[in-house]
């Protein structure tokens, strides 16, 4: 009987990886909301969002052909919103090649940390943003659903892993677990 060995499951995955399409980064941001504390006469009011971008280095800044979706995540004041390329089922659509559309992220302050970035789409009638700066300040705005914009400030981005990055990476773990149950010598159960 041959000794199994992980080598030919790695090599599948490596090659699997090299042929999945642009890398893709998920940075999460978290924040403050200053002016939804104050609406919900609450100390502190925490929000969220999540930026996805192909081929992006870490240390290096982000340009808008490089941008894949963004997601708010909402509060009392503005509904959640997403931004997501053409066909990506978000609320509005980012064109990196459309003049009213931006974006720049510069996370060369290292991550986790303050970040200099700045999203801005028009949509038909819909405008959004969501700008956050090397002091920790931020503002997010859309103006088809809102009842106020959401700032603040103490925004940190990190980076998170994708959820299919920790499904591919668990592979390996789960095929050696299985394999080793099935070779375990089994002991009869006498009846009793």
């Amino acid at each position: 009987m041959s000794r199994w060995s992980p080598i030919p499951w790695l090599l599948a995955l490596g090659a699997a990886a090299a042929h999945a399409g642009p890398a893709l980064s998920s940075l999460r941001f978290d924040g403050h909301c200053a002016d939804c504390a104050q609406a919900a006469d609450t100390a502190t009011y925490a929000v969220s969002a999540t930026l996805v971008l192909q081929d992006w280095q870490p240390g290096q800044p982000a340009e808008a052909h490089q941008f894949v979706s963004f997601r708010y995540g909402g509060s009392n004041l503005l509904a959640p919103f997403a931004v997501t390329l053409a066909g990506g089922g978000g609320d509005l659509v980012f064109d990196p090649l459309d003049p009213d559309h931006s974006f720049h992220a510069d996370f060369s302050a290292g991550l986790p940390g303050f970040a200099d970035v700045d999203l801005a789409v028009v949509d038909g009638e819909a405008f959004a943003f969501f700008n956050t700066a090397l002091d920790g300040s931020w503002t997010a705005f859309r103006t088809d659903i809102t009842i106020g914009d959401d700032f603040g400030d103490a925004g940190t981005w990190r980076s998170v892993p994708l959820p299919g990055t920790l499904a591919l990476a668990a592979l390996p773990l789960a095929a050696l677990l299985r394999r080793g149950r099935s070779a375990s010598p089994r002991t009869p159960v006498a009846p009793g």
